[in-house]
């Protein structure tokens, strides 16, 4: 048995891809492509995006338990030990209206945070 496939059709494609810096921070991008398919006819499909880059900071918690006489456990430890601090607020709107960190920033502006803790459970 022998089977023959025969495809003959006709399409093109172009795609195009814009991306610049808007800020030192923040990049936007707009690109589209669009197809002319013979069976199909023509798509146009587009997108944009924008990236802000945060700075390359890394956070660090800390946490130590003890448990002794079988009920009762201390615990030391800190939040972002080495008290770090997100980039500051670049937007002059927001500056003026009291932020000084950036308010989109994925950790806390509060620096570190210590604390000690004593539990007991029965």
């Amino acid at each position: 048995m022998v089977l023959l496939l025969k495809w003959d059709s006709d399409s093109w494609a172009a795609y195009i891809d814009f991306e610049t810096e808007i800020t030192d921070k923040l990049t936007g991008a707009v690109a589209g492509r669009y197809e002319n398919f013979e069976e199909y006819g023509t798509t146009l499909d587009w997108k944009g995006s924008a990236t802000y880059h945060y700075n390359d900071t890394v956070l660090i918690d800390l946490e130590a338990s003890y448990t002794f006489a079988d009920h009762y456990t201390v615990t030391v430890g800190g939040q972002n030990i080495f008290d770090e601090y997100p980039d500051k607020e670049g937007d002059g709107t927001l500056q003026y209206l009291g932020d000084v960190y950036a308010v989109t920033s994925p950790f806390g502006f509060n620096g570190a945070f210590w604390y000690a803790r004593l539990s007991a459970s029965f």
